[in-house]
Parts: structure tokens; sequence; C-alpha cells
């Protein structure tokens, strides 16, 4: 039953060790004459391992096996096996701990959702690391509070309430600490009391699904009740429109070191990403697309600098200042800086590389470093392969012909498999990237079979030298980063970087949205080999033009058929009710504005008419508020036929206000509100039992994805990869504004910010590309009445 709250898989030896952990906890607790009969009894029946354990093997097993969790980062994921692996000296935590299992296993069975035992053993994790680091003096209330006892499940809570009420009435300083230690261990003996899970409470934001609260959030948010929703937006009674609310899950703390040129950690970056449970579309695609909900950089100032200087604030503030200022120079790869390699640099590494290439592992490495932008640790993991159709998995791989080595790879991206015959309606390509390294035959081998961090040694040495010889600033870091800059300069769209150098973080977003060609590959490596290794190359043969990347880009005629699907919707509903109708009508208008600009699947899209100018056809768009940033909203031009559509929905609104008057003046006044700008802009309407009983309730994507079932799996985000795909293949729309247009631009490279280059007319530029290919789709403005538009 244990093996339910793990949150990984594991060996069979740590799985063994994990639960005589369990069964020692639960022996213990089943042992004590302070818990009552009926606890005990309990705790006896979930012991699968009756013979007593070893103490000290088993203290030694957990102790490594905590050990491990930590040096991998592990232990956000896996908090029953950290809860398991810990060690109470305190009899009346180790009861404590007991009591927390025992009711963790009971939740886990009575509901099958892990999630808040696993908060409770975290908080108990928490609360005994407190007490070993002395970090907490509030430890002290609950250690007198655990030391009284209790018999019973019931009595625990209501010993537990009288805690709470001393410390509330006392005023106690403590308060929120011990609420947040131990107000998760009471939910989940509360919700197997009552044999329900009481209380649930969700987070939402702009994408419509389930988020977990930010980090730090007190336990006792469970305890409260969710502030009501209006009755028109509210989610209960929806009848023919049912969304249960997602169940809380928590987040995942991710960490990275960011490093600089010089191969040595700036800062940490720390990003706070939601596991979710309800989805509509692929889970890892959409946490890449929206960016985590919280990021978090973490400076610290030389461990050589003076306790008195890294205690200062006003130091801190600077260098966090100067880090941020690095962020920034670094996304946009200006040319000044002093960690690009000039044109002299170039020219001496060349020469001092192919000199030695022949003889030097750590100068063949240096020069594919240079070739293909990775660094040499990369490098060493990549697969030495015969042919391009050896390539099957995501990474990097090799192979050579004659004096050229080709170099693959494959980023990993969600399969977006429909069911049945559906998959046909997809254009699915999965041929590799693929660009041809020059070298000479002496020098073309194998990678050399040795230790990552050996060469890498071998290289800054040689680096050295060669620094000395010719009074250059070298570096690992420098020479790999010359292709990516290289590149951006040259205004190669970033994902097509990304792909060539096999980094994602340079545009990971756009690469989830984006089915490439092997032409666009070629014909951007082609520049850098001619321009900076100096070696002449062929034209790319069109005829043998291959494709790769996204898998969720329907053909053409599918995107033709899914509007001609809605407008024949849209007229056969004209024969039944005006609720049908107008329903009918926002589904077009909805699918035909996503298509316009690429607008995330979220509830309430394109907020309300105030966000949206006709005269001059620009719109605001903030479906990406989770980075938090005065940014994180953007700017479009709308394309004709969106603007015509907008303009034909507005005039509906008019109309259905008008007509609603006197069967519904409330419902008349909510439309009133939508056409001055108080209300989101699309919404749909459910009738009640009584003829004034009439709802305005939200556009969600599973209201959508209702609205195709049964005739079509459709993601809701597939417009955005037909048209992140369509527009990276226009000649005449830049990779800068495309990144503006989809929201997927880096902090830092944001169109029309403080330092932004990008004017109106390149996203003007961009619309008429999108007007052009709606009309080469024939999707066509339509009135509410299905008839298009004159």
């Amino acid at each position: 039953m244990i093996h339910n709250l793990f949150g990984k898989s594991h060996d069979d030896n740590t799985l063994k060790i994990l639960c005589q952990l369990s069964n020692l906890i639960l022996q213990d607790f089943a042992e004590n004459s302070a818990n009552g009969s009926e606890l005990r009894s309990i705790a006896q029946g979930y012991v699968t391992e009756k013979p007593r354990i070893d103490r000290t093997i088993a203290d030694n097993n957990s102790r490594l096996i905590l050990e491990d969790l930590r040096a991998r980062r592990k232990i956000s994921e896996s908090q029953a096996e950290a809860f398991l692996c810990i060690r109470p000296e305190s009899p009346q935590l180790r009861n404590f701990q007991g009591l927390i299992l025992l009711s963790a296993l009971e939740h886990a069975q009575m509901f099958s959702d892990p999630e808040r035992p696993r908060h409770a053993m975290m908080q108990f994790r928490l609360l005994y690391e407190d007490r070993t680091k002395a970090r907490r003096r509030g430890t002290a209330e609950i250690d007198r509070f655990l030391s009284a006892g209790w018999g019973t499940d019931k009595e625990f809570l209501a010993k537990l309430e009288a805690f709470f009420d001393e410390l509330t009435k006392a005023s106690s300083e403590f308060e929120d600490y011990a609420k947040q230690r131990l107000l998760p261990v009471r939910r989940i003996i509360k919700d197997c009391l009552e044999k329900h899970v009481g209380n649930k409470r969700t987070y939402r934001n702009d994408d419509s699904e389930g988020r977990s609260p930010p980090d730090g959030q007190l336990e006792a948010d469970h305890e409260k009740k969710p502030e009501p929703s209006s009755t028109e937006n509210s989610d209960e009674d929806l009848g023919d429109f049912p969304e249960p609310l997602p169940a809380l899950d928590a987040h995942q703390v991710q960490m990275r070191d960011v490093t600089e040129t010089e191969d040595s950690p700036a800062y940490m970056e720390l990003s706070l990403e939601p596991i979710f449970s309800e989805i509509t579309q692929e889970p890892s695609e959409q946490r890449v697309d929206n960016q985590a909900p919280g990021a978090f950089i973490a400076t610290q100032a030389e461990s050589n600098a003076p306790a008195s200087l890294r205690r200062s604030f006003a130091l801190n503030a600077v260098r966090a200042e100067s880090v941020a200022g690095s962020m920034e120079r670094r996304e946009k790869r200006l040319i000044c800086l002093t960690n690009r390699l000039t044109r002299f640099e170039i020219k001496i590494l060349l020469s001092e590389l192919r000199d030695r290439m022949e003889r030097s592992d750590a100068a063949y490495v240096l020069y594919l470093a240079l070739a293909t932008g990775r660094r040499p640790t990369k490098l060493l993991e990549a697969s030495q392969l015969h042919a391009i159709r050896d390539m099957q998995r995501p990474g990097n791989g090799f192979f050579f012909d004659k004096d050229e080595i080709y170099w693959l790879y494959i980023h990993e991206l969600p399969a977006h498999a429909l069911p049945g015959n559906q998959r046909k309606l997809l254009d699915q390509q999965k041929t590799p990237v693929v660009f041809p390294v020059p070298c000479s035959q002496q020098a073309i081998r194998p990678l050399p079979d040795t230790n990552a961090k050996e060469l890498e040694l071998q290289a800054e040495e040689l680096l050295r030298e060669i620094n000395k010889s010719n009074a250059t600033r070298l570096s690992v870091g420098k020479i790999a980063d010359h292709l990516p800059n290289f590149l951006h300069h040259q205004g190669v769209d970033d994902v097509l970087i990304a792909l060539i150098t096999g980094n994602p973080d340079i545009q990971q977003a756009g690469l989830y949205y984006t089915q490439f060609d092997s032409i666009s590959i070629y014909k951007a490596y082609k520049i850098f080999r001619e321009e900076e290794l100096g070696v002449k190359t062929q034209e790319p043969n069109p005829n043998n033009i291959a494709f790769g990347g996204s898998q969720l880009v329907f053909q053409a005629k599918v995107a033709t058929g899914i509007f001609d699907h809605l407008a024949k919707n849209l007229k056969a509903v004209q024969s039944q009710s005006w609720d049908a109708v107008h329903n009918g009508f926002v589904m077009y208008t909805l699918h035909l504005l996503n298509f316009a600009t690429g607008h995330r699947p979220v509830t309430d899209p394109f907020d309300d008419l105030s966000h949206i100018d006709l005269i001059n056809k620009k719109i605001l768009i903030s479906d990406k508020e989770s980075r938090l940033t005065a940014s994180s909203a953007r700017v479009l031009a709308l394309p004709d036929t969106a603007v015509q559509q907008i303009k034909l929905y507005t005039q509906h609104l008019e109309r259905l206000f008008i007509q609603i008057q006197d069967l519904s003046p409330a419902f008349a006044q909510q439309v009133g509100e939508v056409l001055s700008g108080k209300r989101p802009l699309l919404f749909l309407i459910e009738r009640g039992d009584t003829v004034d009983d009439i709802k305005m309730i939200s556009v969600s994507p599973k209201r959508v994805q209702r609205f195709w079932a049964g005739l079509l799996d459709l993601p809701p985000n597939w417009h955005r990869h037909f048209l992140r795909t369509f527009l990276s293949r226009e000649e005449n729309v830049s990779a800068e504004s495309i990144d503006t247009w989809m929201g997927h631009a880096n902090p830092g490279q944001e169109g029309f910010t403080k330092f932004s280059g990008m004017s109106m007319k390149a996203m003007e530029k961009l619309a008429a590309s999108v007007e052009q290919l709606m009309e080469r789709l024939k999707i066509v403005s339509l009135t509410s009445k299905g008839h298009p538009h004159e």
C-alpha cells in the first residue's frame, strides 16, 4: 500500500528498504501503549512484514536513500520516501510520525489521491528539520502539544483544535507556524473520519488549469472556503456544460545553475513548475509555452569575499542588478560584448586547431565545439551512426561521409497521437536535424573515448597555450557560443538555432510548435560554413526536402474542414433556440480569432472590447500572465477578416441586448456590460428551468473540447502549431516578429519594450501574411445567420 504514495519509481532493493522502514514505523506505533487499541490494531494491519528488522541496518539504509535523494534534488517529488527515511530521537515525534503514516495509508486507500498525504508527510519532515537545525523556536510549542498524547484519531483532532484555540487566545507569534506544520495532518485525518475529501481548493490562472498555491502558502488555506464567484460565472449547476474543478496539486521546484561563457555559474535559477491534474493539452508543452508560473534568481557573493561584504544588503542589491543586466545582455547577444569571439580570434583559432587536429583530441573536440555549437561534454554524449535512418531516439548523433561529419539531433516532443483514423489528419514528420560539418579526411575520426572532465581540462590547457602565443582570450564557452550568436545576428529563427546547436533553452517554447524543414536547416548552417569556416557549400536540392518537429500540425485541408464544420453547425442551429444560435456563433468567432492571432487556449479569451482597437486594427493580448512581468502582454495587428468578424459579433450582441430586454432585464444588463467593455468579450449562454433563468458562462478550453467531442479529438492549441509552422516558412516575416506574435519572446527580447527596435510595421506585415493564409484556406467572416459577410 505504501507504494501508492511514492512519487517516483525505484529499483527492487530500494523498494524493499522503504517497505521495511514503513513497517518499522508502524510496528513502533502499534507497540506504544499510549495509543488506543483501535489505532494500534489498524496500524498492525498495515504491517506487511512481521519479523522485527534490525534497526541499525535500517538506519544506515535510510540515510543512504535520503542522501541520494538530496544529491539528485529529488526530495520535492519523493516526499513519502523522504518521510520514511526520518528517524526522530524524540518518542513523541516518532509516535506522531506513526500517526501520520497510518492516516496517510488510510487516506490513500479511501480516495486514491496521494497529494494530501504527501503534503502532510512533507510538513512532518520540515518540522523534524526545523528541530534538528534549530531554525524555529515554534517547535517547542508543538513539542508541548505532542507530549500530551492521545488515544484515538478523534481525540487527536479535539486536542489539536484546543491547541490552536489556545495559541489564538494567547496571540502567540508561533500560531501561523504551528498551523502550517499541523493543519495538513488534521486534514487527512478529518477526511478519513468523514469518508470524503473536504474543502477542496483550486488555484486558477489564465490557462484554466488547476495549479497549486504559491510556494510557502499555508496549509490553512485548505480550511478556508473559496470566495464565491458571481452567479453568471459559477461552475456549479452548468447543465450541459459540466466542468468539475481540478484537484489541488503540488509544485515542483526545479533548480539549475546558469553558466556564463567562462563556464562558471553566474547565478541560480529556481522555477516553480505545476503538475497538472486535468489538462487540455500535453502538460510539458503547456509548461514550456506559458513558462514557469514563478521564476526566481538566487545570487550569491563570491565565497572568498569578507563576511562583512557578503552580509551587506546594499552590495547584494548591486550584485543582483549586475546579474539582471548580464541576463539581458546575454539574451540580446550584443556583438560588442567581450565574451564574443572576434574575427581575429576566429582566424587564429581555426589556424591553430587545423594544425593540431590530426594528433590532438583536444583540438579535434574544440573544432567540433566551434562547428556544432556544443560544449565538449555534450559532444561526447553523441552516438556514432551509419546513416540518418539509424537516428531514432532524442539526442545527438553523427556519421562520416568522405570529408564531412554529418551531425544529427532530435528534440524530444509530445507524440500528439489522435485516436483511430484521426491520425491521418496530422502531417506528422520525424526527420532529425541534419547538417554537414566540414573536416579534413586526415582528421576525421570517432570522438575520443575519455572522461569528459579530463577532456575539458586538456582543451583549456590547449587554449591557454594558444592565448599565450597569440595574445587572444579564447575559452571553451566563447567557442561553443559562437555558432548560436552568429546565426542570431544573421536573423535566423531562434527555433532553427536551438535545433542546430541542440540547445532547447534558446527557444524552447517555439520548438514545441514548429515543424521545420531540412532545407531551412541546411541554408542556415550554409551561411556559417561559408563565412566562418571558409568552406564552399553546394545549394540545397529542393527535391530532397524533409520535415520534422511538431507532431500536431494539421494538413491544410483539415484546417479548411474545421471552419467548414463550424459554419455548417451555425447554419444548422438557426432552426433551434436563440441561445443555441449564440453559442454556435461564439464557437465560430472564437476559432477564427484564435487562428488569426495565435491566442492561447485560456478561459475568457481576448479579454474585453476595451482591449481591441477596430479603427487601427490592433489588439492587446494578455494570455500569459504567469511570467509576472510588464511585458507578458503583447500588441498585435489584426488581419482584416478578424476585424470584420469582431464587428459582426458586436452587431450580434447589440441586437441581442435589445431583443432580450423584456425576457430577462438582468441578462440584458450583462450583455450591455460586455458591449461597454466591462465583461469578457466571448461568453456562452445556458438556459435554466424558467423562462427568465439565463446564465452567462465563460468560454474555456474544456468547453471547446466538449463541443468537438464525438467528432474530432481536437487539442485546443492546434492553431498555434499550424500558425507557428506557417509563419516560420514565410520569407518576408522576421523571426523576432514571430516570437512576439506567438508570445514566445524570451525576457530581454520582447518586442516594443524599452530597447526593442521592432515597429508596428512588422506586425502589420505578419498580419497580412495571416490574412493571405485565411483567404487560401477559405476562412471567411460570418454573420450570426451563418452567411459570409459581403
